[in-house]
């Protein structure tokens, strides 16, 4: 089997973590079945520096002394961490050196044959400068890195240096690319676009029959300023005006929960209107989406012109046949159809928010929504994902073998995974906002 090393700023610190991401561990678990897979990660003082989680073997690094007062990698995000702790902060030249350094230690070590580095930074600006010889690199461009390039100045030639170590980049959305593009033409040719995957739990949570109205809302993601969900609760006072019944669940956490449970209880939204559940492992996820009707999605752009990518969470609620009710910004619009698998409207507006959740309950919207989302999930599976990670790969491997030398992998023809092509929604498009991404 062949080596891949696969670096990291987002993974499960120990078995059943539920604060981190998700989405790279099972893409990880998924192509341990054709490759012997290595992660690479930051370390946490709650998690070990090497261990097997399942088929996949971890290496973590230490970045700041002590361990303890490691601050920027503990499953909230890098971002959201620099903001609220000026210890984190002063840890982020800390955590590029150390990466570097250990990135360059593994490839010594572990001899991958390939290296999928996760973001742009820092990931595939330490593996691009630790990279000489001849192993090839797969870049994954999430949204956060983008956004964090595009905000500085020398922002796009750090870009073009990242991109151009790269043998070939994926990005979520047609939205990064085209950001992509942007700062880096010549990228054009060696680039894919395809989000990440959802479980086959989520699958099997599809209702497949338009069931009984509940009048249940559900939103799942970091409680963190872009997703949103002070806009939501606003939003669920106006409409439980015209729909007293209406009730939420809130999936997650973050350093924004407090503030928000707090703007619930001035709102008189009881626990029983708006429950927040906290953390939930993503397998016990599925279940809550059943007893939904719709999943929401109210993304914002923030002062700082941040957004979303595509949050793996609208996938999910599609694999689940569930409508999505989401704010018009980043690549949502490219998976959410306003009107057939749900519904979308300006972001940072509570009263256009409650105006779609009405219009929810209209006439057969539900039912007709429900039948179109499970559709437009089509195949979001991770081994449908894992496989197109895995032509990537082999081409690279067999132009190497070919030529002797890492090759770029130009004639992959862009492939973008959906039931439907993405399409313009009617609302108004954010020009200039930038994307950040459960």
């Amino acid at each position: 089997m062949k080596k891949i090393l696969v670096l990291t700023s987002t993974f499960p610190r120990f078995p059943g973590d539920t604060l981190p991401a998700g989405f790279i561990y099972e893409l990880c678990r998924e192509l341990a079945q054709r490759y012997e897979i290595v992660v690479g990660a930051p370390h946490d003082h709650t998690a070990n520096f090497e261990e097997r989680l399942g088929p996949i073997r971890v290496r973590r690094f230490p970045y700041f002394l002590p361990l303890k007062a490691q601050r920027l990698c503990d499953g909230v995000g890098i971002l959201p961490n620099i903001r609220k702790s000026f210890l984190a902060k002063i840890q982020v030249p800390f955590l590029f050196l150390a990466e570097a350094r250990f990135v360059k230690r593994l490839l010594r070590e572990e001899r991958p044959d390939l290296v999928h580095s996760h973001w742009a930074i820092p990931q595939g600006l330490c593996a691009g400068w630790a990279l000489r010889n001849g192993t090839p690199q797969v870049l994954t461009i999430h949204s956060s890195d983008l956004h964090t390039l595009r905000r500085f100045t020398g922002g796009a030639a750090l870009t073009r240096y990242i991109t151009r170590r790269a043998d070939h980049v994926v990005l979520v959305n047609q939205y990064l690319k085209s950001m992509l593009l942007q700062m880096a033409p010549e990228n054009a040719r060696k680039t894919s676009v395809f989000p990440m995957g959802v479980s086959d739990r989520f699958y099997d949570a599809s209702t497949r029959e338009a069931g009984a109205i509940k009048e249940q809302l559900l939103f799942v993601g970091k409680l963190i300023e872009v997703k949103g969900v002070n806009v939501l609760i606003k939003a669920m006072a106006l409409a439980r005006r015209r729909r007293p019944n209406l009730r939420l669940t809130v999936i997650g956490d973050g350093p924004e929960r407090e503030r928000l449970e707090a703007s619930a209880r001035e709102l008189n939204l009881i626990a029983e209107v708006v429950a927040f559940s906290g953390r939930v492992k993503n397998g016990d996820i599925p279940p809550y989406m059943k007893d939904a009707d719709a999943v929401v999605v109210p993304s914002i752009i923030t002062k700082r012109g941040e957004t979303e990518g595509t949050p793996v969470v609208i996938l999910e609620a599609m694999a689940a046949g569930k409508p999505v009710l989401a704010s018009n910004v980043g690549g949502i619009g490219e998976i959410v159809e306003h009107g057939r698998n749900g519904l979308l409207f300006p972001h940072s507006n509570p009263e256009h928010l409650a105006m779609a959740m009405e219009e929810l309950y209209e006439s057969d919207n539900l039912a007709r929504m429900s039948r179109y989302a499970l559709a437009a999930g089509g195949d979001y599976s991770w081994p449908s994902i894992a496989s197109r990670y895995a032509d990537i790969y082999e081409r690279l491997f067999s132009e190497q073998s070919s030529e002797g030398s890492p090759a770029s992998a130009g004639s992959v023809e862009e492939t973008y995974l959906s039931a439907s092509p993405p399409v313009e929604p009617p609302t108004n498009r954010i020009d200039g906002s930038v994307g950040v991404s459960r």
